[in-house]
């Protein structure tokens, strides 16, 4: 009600001949030509910080600028020395004016801002929208960043960040609007001191206070022949609201070119170079990103390996748990260089070295010394139609220590691609591919299975029937005890391929074949033999039972009644 009588109280002001107030910039009906209403200069000094907050309205039709931010010189529009050292609009643009040229010059066009609007809805989400906008000083850098909230209740920001003069002279800042309105509330404009960054730290890349731009700082540059392997560890920082980017791992040619990388992979599981999350593998929980990864652990290996450099970064966050994220691109050739960067946020590097590649022996699926990253190695591609099986049989190696991953059986499509897979069923009871246990039985000790998995004849079938995909795991321990696994997927269509890889361990396959899937008539009556004790039995929660248990139970991984 109070909005609504102030707007029809301006319209009486207009009727009158006389001045609106103050805290609107631009006509209430939105006919605002651009650059034709300003709000009142608020100077800003070295290493101060201005806040305004405002309300944005717009015809949500047309303009797709909005309220524009302005950073200027001390001086007047249009008088002697006046220039902009940007004009930062809402919809994620920004210009900048040749100082000390008069506002009428040649203008640079920035593209480097960030934002995670809505494009879909952006003119919608512009009106009615409350903004925060900061201008951050902090010597002759200036960080713009707006925060904005929509009439629907939805969160979007909108960073820039420039460097303006030298650092010691009074620089102003105003707003602006185009086929809109802005409505200002004098009681929200501050201007405070800009907090001062702690001291650098050693081994820090990007500035503590989050400002670094995409690309913007580096740490030390490693050199790769092929054969060779870049190891980074280091603890990432980010300023838990406004960035998704985070870490950036990048991957050159000998010299080592920002505007030329091979490869850069970023936190939030996106490479850079081909502007997608194609071919990128990760189990990160979205829902818990942003905090997961501020003052998270992360360990990265660039390996280069005939001529196939892939990316993979073990993550553990503040509170414990643990991500992995990975990338491959393979036809690289020469000298290659790799190092760490930043987004809007800052790392510390703890470790920076390069090492040789381990090898893969011959027979093995995955290193020997179980550093292969997450489904980087996989045996023969078996393929598969409707009514087959494919068998696969082997010793598996783990690490008994940092790993829970082991063995992975993979189905994909009548083509095998790792990054779209149907299936990956890993040993420690967990389907990668919908991210979770759901569905999958199992009767390890979980007390023990690290040990139990190293070393472990395993014996995994893979049977596709009915549109039905059952993959199902015999497990003999070093200590002779045995355990199962299995997980099934049905509505499967076409032609389907299926392949072991790893995870931080390794495999010595011993067999690898496609069968017939065996003839089944539902659940079968125990033989006298099995009757008699003579074969683990286990009911249907993977609970081993005796001889004396009455009903449906799992021996040698087929359910029979007894």
């Amino acid at each position: 009600m109070k909005k609504h009588l102030r707007m029809y109280f301006m319209a009486f002001l207009a009727m009158m001949g006389l001045s609106a107030s103050a805290t609107i910039v631009g006509e209430t009906d939105n006919t605002t030509a651009f650059w034709t209403a300003f709000s009142d200069y608020y100077t800003l000094a070295p290493n101060k910080t201005l806040k305004v907050e405002f309300k944005n309205y717009s015809n949500k039709s047309t303009n797709w600028c909005n309220w524009l931010a302005v950073v200027a010189t001390d001086a007047d529009r249009g008088a002697e020395g006046y220039s902009e050292y940007v004009v930062l609009r809402a919809d994620n643009y920004a210009w900048q004016g040749a100082l000390n040229t008069g506002p009428n010059s040649t203008h640079d066009w920035y593209t480097s801002l960030t934002s995670n609007y809505a494009w879909d809805t952006f003119l919608e989400d512009m009106d009615g929208s409350n903004v925060v906008l900061t201008v951050k000083r902090l010597n002759e850098v200036v960080t713009i960043h707006a925060d904005i909230k929509t009439a629907a209740g939805k969160n979007y920001f909108e960073d820039f960040v420039i460097n303006c003069g030298d650092g010691t002279q009074t620089i102003r800042a105003f707003l602006s609007c185009e086929g809109a309105h802005l409505d200002i509330d004098d009681a929200s404009v501050t201007i405070t001191d800009t907090e001062t960054p702690q001291p650098e730290p050693e081994g820090l890349v990007g500035k503590m206070d989050d400002t670094t731009p995409y690309l913007g700082a580096f740490s030390d540059v490693l050199t790769l022949t092929d054969g060779q392997m870049a190891k980074f560890e280091f603890t990432n920082y980010r300023s838990g609201a406004k960035n998704w980017n985070n870490y950036v791992v990048c991957v050159g040619g000998e010299t080592f070119d920002a505007s030329a990388l091979l490869i850069a992979l970023r936190a939030d599981n996106w490479e850079n170079v081909q502007g997608s999350s194609e071919g990128v593998a990760s189990n990160f929980n979205w829902d818990t990103f942003l905090s997961d990864m501020s003052v998270a652990n992360v360990k990265t290996t660039v390996k280069y390996v005939n001529g196939k450099v892939t990316v993979h970064n073990d993550i553990t966050t503040e509170g414990g748990t643990t991500y992995f994220e990975e990338f491959s691109k393979e036809g690289i050739t020469g000298t290659v260089t790799t190092a760490l960067s930043v987004d809007l946020s800052h790392l510390i590097v703890l470790k920076a070295e390069v090492t040789q590649a381990p090898v893969v022996e011959e027979g093995h699926v995955g290193y020997s010394d179980n550093s292969s990253a997450y489904l980087e190695h996989i045996s023969d591609v078996l393929t598969l139609t409707d009514g087959k099986m494919a068998t696969f049989e082997f010793v598996n190696y783990s690490s008994k220590a940092n790993n829970y991953n082991n063995w992975v059986t993979c189905v994909g499509g009548e083509t095998f691609n790792l990054a779209a897979l149907l299936i990956a069923l890993r040993a420690d009871n967990w389907e990668n591919v919908q991210g979770s246990n759901e569905g999958v039985t199992s009767n390890f000790n979980w007390d023990t299975f690290l040990a139990d998995m190293d070393g472990a004849q395993v014996k995994v079938t893979v049977t596709y029937k009915d549109g039905k995909v059952t993959i199902h795991a015999d497990i003999t321990a070093p200590s002779s005890e045995q355990y199962f696994e299995e997980f099934t997927k049905e509505g499967i269509t076409g032609t389907i391929t299926t392949a072991m890889s790893v995870d931080h361990s390794h495999l010595v396959m011993q067999k690898a074949e496609v069968t017939d899937a065996p003839v089944t008539d539902g659940i079968k009556s125990l033989t006298p033999a099995l009757s008699q004790g003579e074969a683990a039995c286990y009911d249907l929660s993977g609970r081993r039972v005796d001889a004396q248990y009455k009903g449906v139970v799992i021996v040698n991984g087929k359910k029979v009644l007894k």
